[in-house]
């Protein structure tokens, strides 16, 4: 999502940083979203919503579950990432597959138009996500279904690393500035429910990466996708968000630290009739 006047704001950014993350957590969290769309029941022949899809999302895996009867839409409000979205989807040939933009609070599209309505790590990076769970349920069929995916950080790390430990800080307080809350995955079964759907689900992976995966270094990649934020708001200096970034890396990269930093949430739940 967009800082445009009017539409979600996505506190990660949306410059090439961000993208260029993006595209690596697709990749890395594929095995998650595919694990999700099996306990739903995804079929050839749906119509799905990737909602907040960046510049690829989870495009790729529901244009080979819904198959070349279904139809897969993309949606983000950030212009250049719906361009990105459009010819990832094209480099595929994935027939089925358009993308737009819009923002995912008012899509402007036509109610009870989805079998599957999705968004994955868009909650926990917006203020008021009420209000985004809403706009999914009214966008899904009736019994059609709702999921999405969202983090947990636990920030497990030992041994103890004071950088590390001070760049969670830095994180948990740019969170709160930007009104929105990092420990989204535990919330999202209760909204679903809050929203009136029915049958909600929940499962939850813990990822202990080994040496050398990049899924390791999350906690200093977020910061660096956060770097505009924190320095405008003033959470350390520039010069500390420097050392902070390469001494946490630097104990990170050690095959001798345990590393747990986050919780994955998966959820879903069906659109009553």
């Amino acid at each position: 999502m967009s800082t445009n006047e009017g539409a979600v704001s996505y506190m990660l950014g949306t410059g090439a940083v961000e993208q260029e993350r993006l595209r690596a957590q697709a990749d890395d969290l594929r095995p998650h979203s595919d694990d999700l769309f099996g306990r739903i029941g995804v079929k050839p022949g749906w119509s799905a919503l990737d909602l907040g899809c960046g510049p690829s999302g989870s495009l790729g895996l529901l244009a080979e579950l819904t198959g070349p009867d279904g139809r897969v839409l993309g949606l983000d409000a950030n212009p250049d990432n719906a361009r990105l979205a459009r010819e990832f989807a094209a480099a595929l040939g994935l027939a089925n597959v358009r993308t737009d933009v819009a923002d995912a609070r008012s899509t402007r599209l036509p109610g009870s138009s989805f079998d599957l309505v999705y968004a994955r790590l868009l909650l926990t990076n917006i203020p008021r996500p009420e209000q985004v769970v809403s706009e999914m349920v009214r966008l899904a069929k009736p019994r059609g279904c709702v999921a999405g995916e969202e983090p947990d950080p636990v920030f497990v790390c030992y041994p103890p690393n004071e950088a590390w430990a001070r760049l969670v800080e830095v994180l948990q307080r740019t969170w709160r500035l930007e009104q929105a809350d990092i420990n989204m995955g535990r919330r999202l079964p209760g909204l679903y429910r809050a929203a009136g759907l029915e049958d909600v689900g929940f499962h939850v992976f813990a990822d202990a990466h080994p040496a050398g995966h990049r899924r390791r270094m999350i906690v200093a990649d977020l910061a660096r996708s956060l770097r505009p934020k924190i320095l405008d708001r003033e959470v350390v200096t520039e010069r500390e968000l420097d050392e902070l970034d390469r001494a946490a890396r630097s104990h990170v990269a050690d095959p001798g630290t345990v590393m747990l930093p986050v919780l994955y949430f998966t959820a879903w739940g069906r659109k009553p009739s």
